[in-house]
């Protein structure tokens, strides 16, 4: 009797023993759906941006071609949109249209997750007229190439002076007009340009008035500049293809 008493303790601690070794933890952690350490993020727009088609790099390399518009948004899952998988992080992307305008941004990655951004059509449609510009009105050019000519086409020169700006940047300073025609050559415009006139002296009869032609390939558009010393004027050239 004994020794089966003393046997008791021993079997009991064994099965124990066998018990703790054979058990295996659960895991509660969803699967990454995109791979171990990865994300997601889909790239889309709300309206035409009127520039064509969009192509999309990160980090320099081509992910897609953006050919579709989402009035209400995208879903990660959106085909017609552009998606990219990668690891967690942060990432520059660059948006390039067909009509040579672009666009830069930085975008984060987070693990596990799908984020959607949203392109804004503001920057790739180009450039708008300042503020202080007094904007005078739109011309609608058929070629992202296009020469302006400047000169002063009325009966009396009066000696005004002036700079010629284009999208914000000096193009000829302190020119004094004349009947001669002065060429400027402009290539790969934005799809929203716009063109300046500062006065530098408005000679003997205010405003200065130079006059102005667009010529884009297809047609001669000729107008007239009106810009005071306190007050540039300004046009907006819109490039429809």
């Amino acid at each position: 009797m004994t020794y089966v008493v003393n046997r008791w303790p021993k079997i009991i601690i064994s099965v124990a023993v066998l018990a703790v070794l054979g058990c295996e933890p659960t895991s509660t952690e969803p699967e990454n759906p995109f791979g171990d350490g990865n994300g997601k993020i889909t790239f889309y727009t709300k309206q035409d941006c009127k520039v064509g088609n969009l192509t999309l790099s990160v980090d320099g390399n081509f992910v897609g071609t953006l050919k579709n518009y989402h009035t209400n948004g995208a879903s990660c899952d959106d085909k017609s949109a552009v998606s990219f998988t990668s690891r967690a992080g942060t990432y520059s992307v660059t948006i390039k249209s067909d009509i040579g305008t672009s666009a830069t941004g930085t975008f984060a990655i987070e693990n596990g997750k799908c984020s959607t951004m949203e392109i804004s059509c503001d920057q790739l449609q180009g450039q708008t007229i300042p503020s202080n510009y007094d904007n005078q009105g739109t011309i609608t050019v058929r070629s992202r190439n296009i020469q302006v000519s400047v000169w002063d086409g009325g009966s009396l020169i009066d000696g005004d002076i002036v700079t010629m700006v284009f999208n914000g940047q000096n193009v000829v300073q302190n020119l004094r007009i004349d009947a001669n025609k002065r060429i400027y050559t402009f290539t790969n415009i934005s799809a929203r340009s716009w063109l300046g006139i500062i006065a530098i002296s408005e000679g003997t009869n205010p405003p200065c008035t130079p006059d102005i032609e667009v010529n884009d390939g297809f047609s001669r558009q000729k107008f007239v500049i009106r810009s005071y010393k306190n007050t540039p004027g300004a046009f907006a050239l819109k490039v429809q293809l």
